[in-house]
């Protein structure tokens, strides 16, 4: 993580997810990504280091969402929001919010705050989760999962599931 970090500084990009110790993404102008994924790339030769573009059409996670997190701020300053009912954690921190006004906060926060994947799912699994299941059309947060949980020594006490194998087992 240092080293990425310190070639998003170079890059003037900004670490936007940490998705496990291995994984993180990063997000800045195209021109700011193009640098930094070469010097990723030259940084990491002897690594089967990959960089993947994710096809989104803005900055999520960084600074470059300042301007909608203002706007979203004002929005919610007139909200009622409710203390969570349930434990409920934030991306932003990787830890559990307990009240109302944690809530906003985040909420505005996650526009520009990196997403803690690998801790949220650390938080989870100290808290004795053992069972996760990812709704969506791809499968790479159960992928992840397994990963943090097979390197924190829980794989085998861990089950984790996309949508694609939920469907794949019914079928069979």
């Amino acid at each position: 993580l240092e080293v990425v970090e310190e070639i998003c500084r170079n890059t003037k990009t900004e670490v936007a997810n940490e998705n496990s110790d291995e994984q993180f993404v990063i997000a800045g102008l195209v021109e700011c990504i193009n640098h930094a994924e070469k010097l990723i790339k030259e940084h990491f030769p002897q690594r089967n280091t990959s960089t993947i573009r994710i096809p989104i059409k803005v900055g999520s996670h960084c600074s470059l969402e300042k301007g909608p997190a203002k706007e979203m701020a004002k929005h919610l300053q007139s909200e009622d929001i409710k203390k969570p009912k349930n434990p409920f954690i934030v991306n932003a921190t990787g830890n559990y919010v307990n009240s109302a006004e944690e809530v906003r906060t985040y909420l505005i926060a996650q526009l520009t705050s990196r997403v803690l994947w690998r801790q949220t799912i650390r938080t989870m699994l100290k808290s004795g989760v053992r069972e996760f299941y990812e709704i969506g059309p791809q499968n790479i947060l159960t992928k992840l999962t397994k990963r943090i949980a097979k390197r924190d020594g829980l794989a085998d006490e861990v089950t984790a599931l996309s949508t694609k194998e939920i469907l794949k087992q019914k079928a069979a």
